[in-house]
């Protein structure tokens, strides 16, 4: 009962900011230009436009993270779905989080990180299979 409150917020989350296009190309731009960034600057000192694209993908993430980490959101769900894209951009952002949790003194976007660490943890094709996905079968064998 409990969790069914929470999956309007969730839906919206994967819908309203997940799917659009300029939430798409602001993940790329986020994802191409951080690897010219120097990463001491940390997430607060990147230029504008990419501090905007970054903390808009930033936001999205650490909001999954938020869901999946009281359980309002089911893990497994997230890990079949999106576990590459979380991993991908805990890869692109961690030296920039760590960077600014150095200098903010503070914890910065920790549920990010255990839902990148939970990302890592999981075997994807175990997921997807524990799911019963089917698979089609190639082209070339059926042709034969």
């Amino acid at each position: 009962m409990r969790n069914a409150n929470h999956l309007p917020v969730a839906i919206e989350l994967l819908t309203r900011d997940y799917g659009p296009p300029d939430f798409q190309r602001s993940e790329r731009a986020m994802l191409e230009q951080l690897a010219s960034m120097d990463p001491s600057v940390g997430i607060s000192g990147l230029p504008e436009p990419l501090l905007s694209k970054s903390l808009q993908v930033i936001n999205f993430y650490d909001s999954i993270g938020i869901l999946v980490s009281f359980g309002c959101v089911d893990e497994e769900l997230v890990l079949t779905t999106i576990n590459y894209r979380i991993r991908r951009i805990w890869e692109s952002l961690e030296p920039f989080i760590r960077a600014e949790r150095d200098l903010q003194q503070r914890p910065y976007l920790d549920f990010l990180e255990d839902l990148a660490a939970r990302a890592h943890r999981a075997d994807s094709l175990k997921l997807t299979r524990r799911r019963g996905l089917l698979l089609m079968p190639s082209l070339e064998k059926t042709r034969a």
